[in-house]
């Protein structure tokens, strides 16, 4: 009896502990440099970025897109394991974002943005939102 309430006390504690522990994480930021200095911005508020030729445009969910000098391919390496997909060459999105997907390769994002996916990445994209 006295063991069976010291392992549901040590699952307790311990699940007290883990749920502190994710508390105290903090939240991921990318920054953005700018010729005014470094922006630092939540992944999660990013909803898509744009490539413009050796540019990146990325577009926040409340504000003004921000040009960064740095390519989609820089960003798709850094932003790949945080949820984001590059649909085709210039287009890359964030998974939490989508608000609808249709199978003839069209996606709405919750910032009302429609987008359509490349043929080629078409069933890339659909195995990574399902």
């Amino acid at each position: 009896m006295l063991s069976k309430k010291n392992s549901l006390l040590k699952e307790k504690l311990a699940a007290m502990i883990h749920d502190e522990i994710k508390m105290d994480v903090p939240q991921k930021r990318i920054g953005l440099p700018s010729l005014d200095g470094t922006r630092y911005i939540p992944v999660n508020t990013i909803t898509r970025c744009e490539a413009i030729s050796n540019y990146t445009r990325i577009h926040i969910e409340k504000g003004w897109p921000i040009i960064v000098c740095h390519t989609l391919r820089y960003f798709e390496e850094k932003l790949t394991e945080a949820g984001f997909i590059r649909i085709h060459r210039g287009e890359m999105i964030n998974k939490s974002h989508i608000l609808r997907f249709e199978r003839c390769g069209i996606l709405q994002l919750t910032d009302g943005s429609v987008l359509t996916i490349s043929r080629r990445r078409k069933r890339e994209v659909f195995d990574a939102i399902a």
